[in-house]
């Protein structure tokens, strides 16, 4: 979670809030009027966030793999009680 400061503030003790980010890996979420304008996050911080953009993928606009190139193997759902047409259905705590 990002330690909230007023942008007038952080204005101000700029230095030592980028040690902070880099040495104690604090986060820092830079406000104006209760509104989040910036950050100050560590260096590990940003590359993870820049490695996980870069994966990002839009589904509105992905089209189906081609036939044979599925990356997961689709199995049948197993399921854990089935109804057999002609038998009443059980009930829990009824025994017939």
């Amino acid at each position: 979670m990002a330690e909230e400061k007023p942008v007038t503030e952080a204005r101000s003790e700029f230095t030592d809030l980028v040690n902070q980010a880099f040495y104690n890996k604090t986060r820092f979420a830079l406000v104006r009027r209760g509104k989040i304008m910036a950050a100050i996050v560590s260096p590990e911080d940003l590359v993870a966030l820049e490695n996980l953009i870069g994966h990002v993928i839009d589904l509105t606009t992905a089209e189906p793999a081609p036939a044979g190139q599925a990356d997961v193997a689709v199995d049948p759902l197993r399921i854990a009680a089935q109804h057999k047409p002609g038998t009443p259905p059980n009930r829990p705590g009824f025994r017939a």
